[in-house]
């Protein structure tokens, strides 16, 4: 297995690809962004800190991918609000940080709500 280079810096840049036809615009590229919501129930189902969530994350932009996607809950199955405040840090300036969840969904123990979340992070 080659090893994993250090994550892309800098800004995010959506690219286009080339057009075969000069005279059109340009296609926009898809960006992945990879959902580690995985990595962490399977760290909340053994209890610590194992699989680490930020090692995952720099391995998927090590890997290529364009972004890093969570789906944080107010039970807290998946990621937790303190695992979205650490990994937008880590990812600011180099890739796509995309929060998804509901909305309405009430604040509940130490989520404070999707809406609040996102707008500290």
């Amino acid at each position: 297995m080659p090893p994993i280079s250090a994550p892309r810096t800098g800004p995010v840049r959506h690219e286009t690809a080339p057009s075969p036809d000069p005279t059109k615009n340009h296609a926009p590229v898809t960006v992945l962004s990879v959902n580690v919501n995985k990595v962490a129930v399977l760290r909340n189902s053994r209890g610590g800190a194992e699989p680490g969530l930020e090692a995952a994350a720099l391995a998927v932009l090590a890997a290529g991918a364009g972004g890093i996607t969570v789906h944080p809950r107010p039970d807290q199955r998946h990621i937790r609000p303190a695992d979205v405040d650490a990994l937008a840090a880590l990812v600011r300036g180099r890739a796509e940080f995309n929060i998804e969840g509901n909305p309405f969904a009430p604040p509940r123990g130490e989520y404070p709500g999707l809406l609040a979340l996102a707008a500290r992070t």
